[in-house]
């Protein structure tokens, strides 16, 4: 019972024991579910060991556990959308989290005086945030594909495009905010460096946009078709014309 992180990528097997590169969640999830080889494994949180990453405040570390503290999922083979679903899960959180990200420095640059008049007003700081709206509402628009699927499981192409579109946004929207906000947004009083840092976490996790971007790119090729037949047939499961 309790939360359950996903992790399907990055772990090592050896003596009967599993390791983690960078488990997420660890520090306050109940449990992890782990691919490791071809076999998934729930395990327990409280039985970790967990090692220092050297990143403030975050959730995510190194952890290491014994297998004998580990369940194996003997219906593994009803769990092949593991990596997806975490894809999925994480441009969720991306896309909220950068909406947030975004009120939080359209109010800012509305209330922060400079010259005589909100800083908003400047068209340097305009087109900032113009661009950083766009890649908001495309972080947006990328969850929505990435939630689309069947059966509870998400379309495995559909989870890809939207992860790599949502994490590919990630660097912009944060450098952004930080130079609207200028120093007050690394404070720790301030509420922006908690989203941002997170947001870059959740950039890599479930893999970042290159690793999505092979796997799109890979498939394509297999394919063998034209892109945009490619496009209606694989990506978005229509009819081709």
């Amino acid at each position: 019972t309790g939360s359950i992180a996903l992790a399907p990528h990055g772990w090592l097997a050896s003596g009967g024991q599993a390791t983690g590169a960078n488990v997420p969640w660890i520090r306050s999830a109940d449990a992890v579910l782990a691919r490791i080889g071809e076999q998934i494994w729930l395990l327990p949180a409280r039985a970790a060991t967990i090692e220092p990453s050297g990143v403030h405040g975050s959730l995510d570390a190194p952890a290491r556990w014994s297998l004998d503290d580990g369940e194996r999922i003997d219906a593994a083979p009803a769990l092949p959308g593991l990596d997806e679903l975490a894809a999925a899960a994480c441009a969720g959180l991306i896309a909220g989290a950068m909406d947030r990200v975004l009120a939080m420095t359209l109010d800012y640059a509305n209330q922060r005086q400079q010259f005589g008049k909100p800083i908003g007003r400047f068209q340097a700081v305009q087109q900032q945030i113009s661009v950083m709206a766009e890649q908001v509402w495309a972080a947006r628009m990328a969850a929505q594909l990435a939630f689309q699927g069947r059966d509870g499981l998400p379309q495995p192409l559909l989870a890809a495009l939207g992860k790599a579109r949502a994490s590919l946004a990630v660097a912009r929207v944060a450098d952004i905010a930080h130079a609207v906000h200028g120093a007050i947004g690394v404070t720790e009083e301030y509420d922006l460096q908690l989203y941002t840092r997170r947001l870059r976490e959740w950039r890599l996790a479930a893999g970042s946009e290159s690793h999505w971007h092979a796997r799109i790119g890979a498939h394509a090729l297999a394919d063998g078709g034209d892109a945009v037949s490619y496009l209606r047939t694989a990506l978005f499961d229509r009819e081709a014309a």
